[in-house]
Formats: C-alpha cells, sequence, structure tokens
C-alpha cells in the first residue's frame, strides 16, 4: 500500500535503536525496516547517524524534531496571561519586563519613561523587547489621558503598541487592575527588571522581580533598593525625590545602560538557558521549524 500511496509516513522514535540483532528472521527484520514514503524523526543530531543505521537509511531520510516544553502548559498559566502570550509573542522577546504600578504615578513616580528609554535602546541594538505594564486605577478621564500619552511617547520612541503593552487596554475588566497571580506569572515570563522609582521604602514589586530571577536593575538615587539588591543588581542613577540628575546626554546614558545589560545577559547562562526554552521550544516554534517543514518537503 505505501509503494502505491503518496501518502508521506513520519516514524517518531523516542529512544535510543538498538541495532538489528544478527540472524534475525523475517518478520521480525521489519522492526529494522521503514516502509517506501517514510521519514524516521528522532530527537537530537547526536545519534542521528546511529538512528539512521538502526533502520537501515540514509541520514538524509532522518528528520530532527525536539520535545516541545510551553510555559503555558508547563506553568498552568492563567487564561488572561495566555492570551497575552498569544496576542503578543511575549515568547520570541529577548528582554520582557512586567511593571505592576499605579496608573496616575506610573510616569511621574515610577519612571515608565525611563523603561521605555532603555528598551528602545535595546530595541535599536537589534533585541526583541516586550513591556507589560499591569496598571491599576485606570477607569478615570484622567488615568486613561496619562496612558494615551505614554503610548505616543513610546511611539515616539520607536516601541509599538504591541511592545508595550498596557493590561488596561486589554478590556474594561482589567481598568482596575490584574489579580496578583496574574501578575505572579508574568513575572515567571520576564528576564529583566528595570527599577528607576523616584521612592521606595521595602518594595513590594523588587522583591517579587527577585523571586523570579529577573535581572535587576535598580535606581542608585533611591538608596534603600540597595539594601535589598545588595550586590545582586546594577546600579544607575535616575534621580529621586532626593536627588536631582542632569545627564550630559540621556539617550547616550541610557544606551550605555542597555549595552551593560546585553553584556549581562551573554555572561548569565541561567538566564541565556532560561531564554533559548522559552524562544525555542515553546509549542509554535517546534511546529514551525521543525515539523512544518517536513510536511511540505518532498
Amino acid at each position: 500500500f505505501a509503494a502505491e500511496s503518496k501518502i508521506k509516513w513520519f516514524h517518531w522514535v523516542h529512544s535510543f535503536p538498538n541495532q538489528q540483532p544478527a540472524g534475525l528472521l523475517h518478520p521480525h527484520t521489519l522492526r529494522y525496516t521503514l516502509p517506501e514514503n517514510s521519514k524516521l524523526v528522532y530527537l537530537n543530531n547526536v545519534h542521528m547517524l546511529h538512528a539512521a543505521e538502526a533502520y537501515h537509511l540514509f541520514p538524509k531520510d532522518v528528520r530532527i524534531v525536539y520535545n516541545s516544553i510551553d510555559p503555558r502548559l508547563f506553568w498552568n498559566l492563567d487564561p488572561f496571561v495566555v492570551s497575552l502570550i498569544d496576542k503578543y509573542d511575549l515568547l520570541s522577546a529577548d528582554f520582557m519586563q512586567v511593571y505592576p504600578v499605579s496608573t496616575p504615578r506610573m510616569v511621574a513616580g515610577k519612571g515608565l519613561y525611563v523603561i521605555i528609554d532603555i528598551l528602545a535602546a535595546l530595541k535599536r541594538m537589534g533585541k526583541k523587547v516586550r513591556l507589560v505594564v499591569c496598571n491599576a486605577h485606570a477607569n478615570d478621564k484622567r488615568e486613561k489621558q496619562v496612558i494615551a500619552e505614554a503610548v505616543s511617547y513610546a511611539s515616539q520612541k520607536g516601541l509599538s503598541q504591541l511592545e508595550v503593552i498596557y493590561t488596561s487596554l486589554e478590556g474594561v475588566n482589567y481598568e482596575l487592575g490584574v489579580s496578583r497571580s496574574i501578575v505572579s506569572q508574568l513575572f515567571r515570563l520576564s528576564n529583566l527588571f528595570i527599577f528607576p522609582s523616584s521612592s521606595e521604602n521595602c518594595s513590594l514589586i523588587l522583591l517579587e522581580a527577585m523571586l523570579s530571577k529577573c535581572l535587576l536593575v535598580l535606581n542608585e538615587s533611591v538608596a534603600p533598593m540597595r539594601e535589598f539588591g545588595k550586590e545582586n543588581a546594577l546600579y544607575f542613577k535616575f534621580g529621586s525625590i532626593h536627588e536631582n540628575v542632569n545627564y550630559s546626554n540621556k539617550d547616550t546614558y541610557y544606551g550605555d545602560i542597555a549595552k551593560i545589560i546585553v553584556s549581562e545577559f551573554s555572561q548569565n547562562k541561567a538566564l541565556k538557558a532560561n531564554n533559548d526554552i522559552k524562544q525555542h521550544y515553546n509549542f509554535e516554534m517546534i511546529f514551525r521549524q521543525m515539523i512544518e517543514p517536513l510536511i511540505y518537503e518532498s
């Protein structure tokens, strides 16, 4: 049937195959032979040649498809978080930050524009960035204007609404904020936490970012941040209620911070491994890069 049919067959092997024993008789020899129009699918390139030999194939007849590990399933993520992942392609980001904040204070007190400036600098370096602002208290006309101005500012810096996301804009139900569970899950997806807040005592979101293993970029102008970040963070002067900071060239300063962030990531094996899994082993990427080509190849 296989010889006469144009149907393509893919045979998945999920363990290291043994070689055919000497003297094996029919029909047991069929366990080591694939029918016509077949490709063998194996889990890694290291043992690909061994797999081909076990089934009397040429290496050209073996395809590699890795196991997938997708945060949506593995972490049992909330449907709202899943919708953000799907809508904004969060898993593909080189740098992702979540910023839980009250809308009235997100610019003046919490330094949102500083985060936007640094992420814009990272984007100019060719990095893919995402910022999810979990903004509460966004149901008033005045607060909506603050958000509109922030969207405009990001656009001027080269960041679109696909890159700077406000949860309050995802529906009326989220204008007052999202649950702490959703914030926690978004933190787990994040790898960067830039914190230019102008005044803090013992910041809960800083502690949450630390627990979530994000790279910390903290405000040196706010002394209490060092009490918690200790030597485990990068510190830069962003100004505070106690210290004014004047830059000779603000864009250059933020650009230098972006370079340091990239350098820090290049040396941190845990952050690199985490990002590699999120970017390349999720359902979409395994399908697009490894399974879909099998379907369309001649």
